[in-house]
């Protein structure tokens, strides 16, 4: 494919400017749409989206070449054509995404650094996705010679990773795209999810060894050791896609590391663990590595098979004499290994040390059929040990996606003293969910009732900034009214519309409140005549509200998060029926009776919506 097969018109860049752009962008820009096909969002639908941009990206070869120009013929596009940033930025503003938007250049790393910038910006909420790509294009020569008389490159162009014929690395093109998404975000979506990256870690050698190209062996084992923190991770881990460039240098030390902080420390019942190098097929792609390692480890799984180079191996005492445990390593070398199959569940780890000694380093979960991400990683997930405050949410909220309602109350039952508001209102939520269960008794069910509340409670006490906590308070409070009889409820629909409002305002994108919120009108518009009477006896001013109310309520919620509930569908439907208005009631009751039933409650709203079909068909 020439780099210049580009149909600029697809994506409304006017010939002049696609003349004066760097292939890597436009590469870049290709494979952002195919991520996205993938992904199954069209460019319409992540118009708009909080979508970030993080790109590993190192090499100016057209903008060298274009230095060459003839001055005449150097225009304003050439300065952003080649510019580092806009590559970033062209994506952002092609496909209008409102996240982060950056380009990363830490040489060989330069992708995964990206990568890990780009989950650090999704916890930290600064987006709601994250497009994470690696690009080298190879336009003139001068790296060439430089590398050469460095020494650094292979003089036939091949990479043998690990290999006695190793002899430097052979550079190679290419461009990988990934889309990063929260998990329960995913799950919730029913997206195709390739893998789960767990952990990412980031290091830099220092002034530890000379020359600055030489990568340091103890940094290398820093940086595993930081990723590999539990005995359930080594464990667990059953490849490791190296670095591996084909260096006489930078391998041995690699294999080094690698068997001393994981080979060694893992059971003797595990079995050696697998190495592996992807610029054995495709050369060293540069920025564009760590993409590149990290999809094929994903595609590892799906294609049973492991990509090898077929070169005598480096013996053991060849690679580095004072570490004998390298014999706990093994490296794929033949075609009889190519259908060798890894054990659920499947852990990647793409392992990139750069060229100026800054490493990345990831721990990937892969699993090859997102419908069964439930079944697949339920056993890591369970026994693995967490570390942190963080981890301990991240895997509240991967059993909470997954409905397992009474391991995620035990797990965070352990955290009920705690003073972080983000554990209390989960907790009051989990203790709700298990009061709903059909196999809980009556007065189990009033228990945990009236302790989700507490719980709800204590979270707001802790942190009044926390829109989940004014949430999750009004929801629990209405569920205690259950308990408290009619004076007591309707007294209580004044804190918890106040409760819903304040959550809003704290975050206007979260659709359950506003859904909940439009509810909450609903049940007040059709309240009966004599709780009115009671009410207005009692309160003097009673709460009211409209259908017309919750119609916009529901609308709201339905504009921020599309199809997001199957509740707030049926909602839809029946208010507009309360309202008269046939026509569109059939219409959202028609999204409900299509709406995938996955959990008890969507099974029961399909039910309920198939009823007033019939009822509105007369």
């Amino acid at each position: 494919m020439s780099l210049n097969e580009f149909d600029h018109k697809f994506f409304g860049i006017t010939n002049a400017e696609a003349i004066a752009m760097d292939p890597q962008h436009k590469l870049l820009l290709k494979c952002s749409y195919r991520a996205l096909e993938d992904a199954g969002i069209p460019m319409e639908k992540a118009s708009g989206m909080r979508t970030g941009v993080f790109l590993g990206l190192m090499n100016r070869d057209y903008q060298m070449a274009s230095v060459r120009m003839n001055p005449i013929h150097i225009n304003h596009m050439n300065a952003t054509g080649a510019s580092m940033s806009i590559a970033a930025n062209r994506i952002s503003y092609i496909f209008n995404f409102t996240g982060p938007s950056m380009s990363i250049d830490s040489a060989c790393s330069s992708s995964l650094v990206a990568l890990h910038l780009a989950c650090q910006a999704i916890k930290q909420g600064d987006c709601d996705m994250a497009l994470c790509a690696g690009v080298t294009c190879i336009l003139e020569p001068t790296l060439f010679v430089a590398l050469s008389k460095a020494k650094m490159i292979s003089s036939d162009g091949m990479s043998k990773p690990f290999s006695s014929k190793a002899n430097g690395y052979g550079r190679g093109e290419g461009c990988g795209v990934i889309l990063l998404k929260p998990l329960t975000k995913a799950l919730k979506d029913y997206d195709h999810i390739w893998g789960i990256i767990s952990k990412t870690a980031v290091n830099q050698d220092g002034h530890s060894v000379s020359p600055i190209t030489k990568p340091s062996m103890v940094q290398q084992e820093e940086l595993l050791r930081k990723i590999y923190s539990t005995e359930t991770d080594l464990a667990s881990v059953q490849y490791i896609e190296a670095h591996g460039t084909g260096t006489p240098i930078g391998d041995p030390i690699e294999a080094g590391s690698i068997s001393k902080v994981i080979a060694k420390a893992r059971p003797q019942k595990s079995g050696p663990l697998i190495v592996g190098s992807v610029k054995s097929n495709i050369g060293h792609t540069e920025s564009a590595a760590g993409v590149a390692g990290l999809i094929k480890g994903m595609c590892k799984q799906l294609l049973k098979q492991e990509p090898v180079f077929r070169q005598e191996i480096m013996k053991i005492e060849t690679l580095l004499q004072s570490y004998r445990s390298l014999d706990l390593i093994e490296i794929l070398e033949s075609e009889s290994e190519k259908s060798t199959e890894l054990s659920d569940p499947k852990i990647v780890q793409p392992l990139l040390f750069a060229i100026q000694n800054k490493k990345a380093s990831f721990l990937v979960t892969v699993t090859p059929l997102s419908f069964l991400i439930y079944e697949r990683i339920t056993h890591f997930t369970s026994v693995r040990a967490l570390d942190s405050a963080q981890e301990v949410l991240d895997q509240a909220d991967y059993l909470y996606s997954c409905g397992e309602t009474q391991k995620l109350h035990q797990l965070l039952l352990r955290h009920k003293d705690s003073d972080d508001a983000e554990f209390l209102w989960r907790l009051a939520r989990a203790s709700r969910d298990l009061a709903l269960l059909s196999s809980i008794s009556a007065d189990e069910k009033k228990r945990l009732t009236y302790e989700a509340f507490d719980y709800a409670k204590k979270a707001l006490e802790k942190n009044e900034a926390s829109f989940a906590a004014h949430k999750w308070f009004a929801i629990c409070l209405s569920d205690v009214g259950d308990y408290e009889g009619i004076k007591v409820k309707i007294g209580n629909s004044y804190i918890i519309r106040n409760h819903l409002e304040r959550a809003i305002e704290l975050n206007p994108k979260d659709a359950t409140s506003i859904h909940i919120l439009g509810y909450w009108c609903f049940a007040f518009a059709e309240l009966p005549w004599y709780q009115r009477k009671v009410a207005a006896v009692i309160f003097g001013s009673p709460p009211t509200a409209t259908y017309e109310e919750a119609l916009a309520f529901f609308l709201q919620a339905e504009e921020v998060d599309p199809n997001f509930y199957s509740k707030n569908l049926l909602m839809l439907g029946k208010t507009y029926m309360m309202l008269r208005d046939v026509q569109r009631a059939a219409l959202w009751l028609t999204k409900v009776r299509d709406y995938p039933a996955v959990t008890e409650e969507d099974k029961q709203v399909h039910k309920e919506a198939l009823e007033l079909l019939k009822k509105l068909n007369g």
